[in-house]
């Protein structure tokens, strides 16, 4: 994205300046607060399971809940208020109930075309113009909990399971999995394909994110947090403490800013925070405070996409966390809210 935009510099200038201050912008992160101008309106009578927002505009906000609600949010919509002094809250475009959505909790979501599925030990791959399966990926153990799709690669598939597991797959292939990462990084003789005994994490594995590079993968397991070198398949031996509670069985989904000058990490806790990272070094920077239950998801807003509706508000970069409590918190970097 950068070269990108450094060689529209060069062809014509007029269009570069405030994509680069955006780009600039969103790799500070220097100081993380609540959203004092503008929240959501709380929809959801559960849980917020997931979050994603859409990759295009940066503009839409979806979101899925345990109560089988989704909800879609504009971001950009300035929000209302009773008097001019108050927090100014913004509805939801579009609201779909249990009648039109559907009938049991909603555990992940994501704008086309990045979708997932997963049912048990198996993922299946479907073909969205019929709803047919086309094949079937079935090296995990246990139940698969976790899947992430490449950005770098649109064949290459990770996937995480109860069993302790990350398996690597190429789609195109409907035989075994490319690779089982190995926690012990044991040395395998070239052309040698890892067990799946050769085990990721000691329990199970419900959170992957690529970075944005596509060049490593954070797995999010109940003993740990791991960051693996993706290319090579090793792990990276990072340590980021005993700071996250992750104990449940159900999905969680951290958060990678692209881009980032210090790449950040933001993780969901079960004990109602978000905890920030040095991605590489896994030096815990700050820790994020206000649910009032578990923390279950994290996403951000690429402003790289938003263009100068972005200035219209008033913000910076944004984070977007969902929770037991029902709410989606909304964060922004604070220093670029008060310089703008």
């Amino acid at each position: 994205m950068t070269y990108r935009l450094l060689r529209l510099r060069e062809t014509d200038p007029r269009q570069c300046p405030g994509r680069l201050n955006q780009l600039k912008k969103i790799s500070a992160f220097r100081s993380i607060a609540r959203n004092e101008e503008r929240c959501l309106m709380k929809c959801a009578r559960g849980p917020i399971n997931c979050l994603d927002c859409d990759k295009v505009d940066g503009r839409y906000l979806l979101s899925g809940s345990a109560d089988t609600t989704l909800h879609i949010y504009d971001l950009e919509e300035p929000g209302t208020s009773s008097n001019a002094e108050s927090l100014r809250t913004v509805e939801p475009l579009v609201s779909l109930d249990r009648r039109r959505a559907h009938q049991y909790s909603i555990t992940n979501i994501n704008w086309f075309p990045f979708d997932t599925g997963t049912s048990l030990t198996h993922i299946r791959l479907l073909d969205l113009r019929t709803g047919s399966s086309t094949h079937t990926l079935t090296n995990h153990s246990a139940n698969v909990l976790s899947l992430a799709w490449s950005p770098r690669d649109e064949f290459f598939l990770a996937s995480g399971g109860e069993d302790g597991c990350i398996w690597f797959w190429d789609i195109r292939k409907a035989r075994a999995g490319l690779l089982s990462l190995d926690m012990h990084n044991s040395e395998m003789e070239a052309g040698e394909i890892k067990l799946a005994s050769m085990t990721a994490h000691t329990a199970s594995v419900n959170g992957l994110t690529f970075t944005s590079d596509g060049l490593h993968l954070l797995s999010s397991g109940h003993d740990s947090l791991r960051l693996w070198d993706v290319f090579s398949g090793r792990n990276t031996l990072t340590n980021y403490g005993t700071h996250t509670h992750n104990t449940l069985p159900s999905t969680v989904y951290p958060y990678i800013p692209p881009l980032a000058s210090q790449p950040l990490l933001f993780h969901p806790s079960d004990n109602k925070v978000i905890h920030v990272f040095d991605l590489f070094t896994g030096e815990l920077m700050m820790t994020l405070k206000g649910h009032r239950g578990r923390v279950a998801c994290v996403v951000g807003r690429d402003i790289l996409n938003v263009g100068e509706n972005l200035a219209s508000v008033g913000e910076g970069a944004s984070i977007f966390s969902g929770s037991y409590d029902g709410t989606v918190g909304w964060w922004i970097d604070k220093v670029d809210s008060d310089d703008a």
